[in-house]
């Protein structure tokens, strides 16, 4: 947050949509999936937008009772996640393209690669300090790239 100049707002799933909605939070972070259901619309009025711009990985854990599911399940898990990047992708799309247009705005292409670099940057440093996932940084990586492979990222493996 220091890196872009922000104030971090500590929130909630519960609270988040209400903060923003009520002005109390300037910007938010969220998947696109999350608009209609926390009425991002209603925050966001006549002079707001949804950045069109990944800047944030959403990530979660899943939590099990190992004993109460078949050995391996973690794993197969895992692999079925993988081998459904493109179902994934195209319920995002979808998704993405139920947002009233209106509310769509692209950042000028400078201020993107600016913002890329400054992402790639805390991705590394994250990673070499252990908070990030290696493994994970690839197959978020492989997202990105498949979604634009001309991206600078995507010809440098130093990540």
């Amino acid at each position: 947050m220091d890196r872009v100049g922000a104030t971090p707002v500590l929130v909630t799933l519960q609270t988040v949509g209400p903060k923003f909605n009520s002005g109390q939070i300037d910007i938010i972070y969220l998947p696109a999936m999350a608009f209609k259901p926390l009425d991002i619309a209603k925050g966001l009025g006549t002079q707001g937008a949804v950045l069109r711009f990944p800047i944030v990985a959403v990530t979660y854990d899943v939590l099990i009772h190992p004993d109460k599911f078949p050995d391996g399940y973690g794993q197969k898990s895992r692999t079925w996640f993988a081998g459904n990047l493109d179902c994934q992708m195209a319920n995002v799309a979808k998704i993405e393209k139920s947002i009233d247009p209106r509310y769509w705005e692209d950042i000028p292409p400078a201020a993107a690669q600016a913002y890329f670099q400054v992402l790639r940057e805390s991705r590394i440093s994250l990673a070499k300090q252990g908070i990030y996932d290696k493994k994970m940084m690839g197959i978020l990586k492989k997202i990105r790239c498949r979604n634009k492979p001309a991206n600078t990222e995507c010809s440098k493996n130093d990540e």
